[in-house]
């Protein structure tokens, strides 16, 4: 029994002639911790924070979205460009579409087909949602669908949204409106989603309140598929997929971010008296209880909260570093500025997207970052993400079977080695070239 390979080492590509089929387990050695920022594209007609608003997903194959809002160099509107890459070395434009206030937020969700779904304010200062297709998409091109206006008679003078998917690839949005009641106006609080082409909606702050609701939020869902939203210092649990109603947890601290966990707890990054911490409810536990306060004792940094492998790592800018902080142990400087370009130092205006449904890749961090000239993409990785394709799958004997390996490496990084496991029997090969017999009849991968 003879079996032959070849490494094709520009493009990664690896020919295996075999007689039968095998088991194979390849993995990788290489650095654990990385992050080197690339240009996506230069900055122009920078106008203040209006152009810092942006968001980025990834698709199931591990393609990157990156949508930028643009300003007109004249008018008081903008638009939103579209910019994709297969592994963030290498970026190149889709199409651009239309209705962007410059002031607004862009959020964006992907489904299981690999269509992304945003939300954002048009001209007219109205919450406004659009699909895109990716090239992962069933269309396999780039193009916007339509719009839906989320309200027709109202607008707002906050353009503050978000937006989540759950596993029925349906939408989740949260919004600000400016409404009025008894004469005078105040900023209001909706959630809404999409089932059946119609919109549900429910006054989250209400006009009744006789207040404006001036404080942060967003939306996630978890693996319970119900919809939780941080809320200023409350954090909301749907009582449903389509909620009729949310219980409150007022936690009494300013909510900055928030994750939820594989087995369905949620932890919350606060404020505390000064200090960074974390609220954590059980999930076995009811809302309204089971929450216990984690104090790390260490300054509070206003960063984005996320999960590397189901573990806390809170991710912030400081002194021109960019930092990471794994559960509460001492930060690491993971980037630093490049020269001739300086960072935005606000908390919200790093780029990070941890979302529980749809491609998300647990030993990554996305990492998107302006400077004064250019828009900066980087990832945070904990070793690679190993993925490999083969084909045909299934034949007579011999049959030549192509692998091709479509794992996911850092920008400027390279496989140090291969190590294969042939039977699955703990033996581990390091050579390319080898002879191996094997009568198993099928073929796994890790």
């Amino acid at each position: 029994m003879r079996r032959w390979r070849k490494l094709i080492i520009n493009s990664i590509f690896l020919f295996i002639l075999i007689s039968l089929y095998t088991s194979i387990f390849p993995c990788y050695t290489m650095a654990d911790d990385f992050f080197n920022p690339v240009l996506v594209t230069q900055s122009t007609n920078l106008y203040g924070s209006s152009y810092s608003y942006r968001d980025i997903i990834r698709t199931s194959s591990g393609r990157i979205y990156y949508f930028i809002g643009k300003r007109d160099q004249y008018l008081p509107r903008g638009w939103i460009e579209a910019y994709t890459s297969e592994a963030g070395v290498n970026w190149e434009k889709g199409t651009t579409g239309e209705w962007w206030n410059i002031y607004a937020d862009i959020s964006v969700a992907i489904d299981s087909k690999n269509v992304i779904h945003i939300i954002t304010y048009n001209w007219d200062d109205k919450p406004i949602y659009f699909k895109y297709d990716t090239l992962d998409s069933s269309s396999g091109v780039h193009a916007w669908k339509g719009f839906d206006l989320l309200e027709s008679n109202k607008s707002s003078s906050v353009y503050s949204c978000s937006i989540a998917v759950d596993a029925n690839d349906i939408p989740h949005v949260v919004y600000l409106l400016k409404e009025s009641y008894k004469g005078k106006d105040y900023l209001t609080l909706h959630y809404a989603n999409k089932i059946g082409g119609v919109w549900n909606k429910k006054a989250l702050w209400p006009k009744e309140k006789k207040a404006s609701f001036t404080e942060g939020f967003d939306i996630a869902l978890g693996p319970d598929n119900v919809p939780y939203i941080s809320m200023g210092k409350k954090m909301l649990k749907g009582n449903t997929n389509n909620p009729s109603s949310f219980e409150e947890k007022d936690l009494g601290f300013s909510i900055y971010s928030f994750v939820i966990h594989q087995n369905g707890d949620v932890r919350v990054s606060i404020w505390y008296n000064g200090k960074y911490a974390h609220y954590v409810h059980d999930h076995t536990q009811q809302w309204g209880a089971g929450w216990t306060l984690y104090d790390s004792g260490s300054p509070f940094k206003a960063g984005k909260l996320q999960l590397v492998n189901d573990i806390p790592h809170l991710v912030y800018l400081e002194n021109g570093g960019l930092w990471i902080k794994k559960n509460f142990e001492a930060p690491i400087l993971i980037g630093s500025q490049p020269s001739g370009g300086t960072w935005e130092t606000l908390w919200d205006t790093l780029l990070i997207k941890w979302h529980f449904y749809n491609n998300h890749f647990p030993d990554m961090i996305d990492i998107g970052i302006r400077t004064n000239s250019a828009y900066l993409f980087g990832s945070y990785m904990k070793g690679a993400q190993a993925s490999f394709s083969a084909s045909p799958m299934t034949g007579i004997s011999p049959l030549s079977v192509n692998f091709t390996d479509n794992s996911i490496t850092p920008p400027g990084r390279t496989i140090a080695s291969w190590q294969w496991d042939f039977d699955d029997d703990g033996t581990i090969h390091y050579k390319i070239l080898l002879l191996h017999t094997q009568m198993q009849v099928n073929i796994l991968f890790d």
